[in-house]
């Protein structure tokens, strides 16, 4: 006895909706906030009042592998610099982030010496800067889904969408490529500290103000 197998499709236009249903969450609509995008949004949130200098206590989770050490942060006129070095003083990465043109590696210790790695721990960091002119097209309005207000930046492939608390401030910022959520990190200003995370590869990163680290 023959058995006949049948194939099913999904209709053309779920299929669709499969497709930009991610796409739908990055929209944006007209913020009734009368707060501006100018007066809200800091240049720098590695960086508090205008300073060019910060210290962070830095903790790193990638591969199996934990890295612990401090986190220094110098804000040049067209660059921003970050130097991780452990308790011990040994380097763990430098990279240089330009106004204008893509960042530069300037060195990683070898536990992180993984072109896969490196993209998305350095493409993470990057939306610390927000100032920086190599975001284009940018948005600021209400995020219906997320029921908050919402600036929208854009480079290249990637969106960057940082998102607002009751106090105008703000509280979580996510990295989208091509669509995908990609990473994700939670501000939390009462202790000065940030929860970092990406995906594939999976990396989690968490950040305390140096001042507040011991606490």
């Amino acid at each position: 006895m023959k058995i006949r197998r049948t194939k099913r499709f999904l209709p053309l236009s779920f299929i669709i909706l499969l497709l930009f249903s991610a796409c739908a969450n990055l929209k944006l609509q007209s913020s009734d906030s009368e707060v501006s995008k100018n007066d809200t949004l800091p240049k720098n949130l590695l960086l508090e009042n205008q300073k060019e200098n910060a210290s962070w206590k830095i903790n790193i989770d990638a591969f199996h592998q934990k890295i612990s050490g401090i986190l220094l942060v110098k804000q040049e006129k067209e660059s921003l610099r970050l130097l991780m070095v452990t308790e011990f003083g040994l380097k763990v990465f430098d990279v240089e982030y330009f106004i204008n043109q893509p960042y530069k590696t300037h060195f990683v210790m070898k536990h992180l010496d993984n072109p896969f790695i490196i993209k998305v721990l350095f493409k993470l960091f990057e939306g610390f800067w927000i100032d920086s002119a190599l975001f284009q097209n940018n948005e600021f309005g209400f995020m219906k889904r997320q029921n908050r207000n919402a600036y929208l930046l854009n480079k290249e492939e990637d969106k960057w969408i940082y998102f607002f608390d009751t106090e105008n401030q703000i509280s979580e910022f996510v990295r989208f490529e091509n669509g995908k959520k990609r990473a994700a990190v939670n501000v939390n200003r009462a202790i000065g500290e940030m929860e970092c995370s990406t995906l594939k590869p999976k990396i989690a990163v968490r950040l305390k103000k140096l001042q507040d680290a011991e606490k």
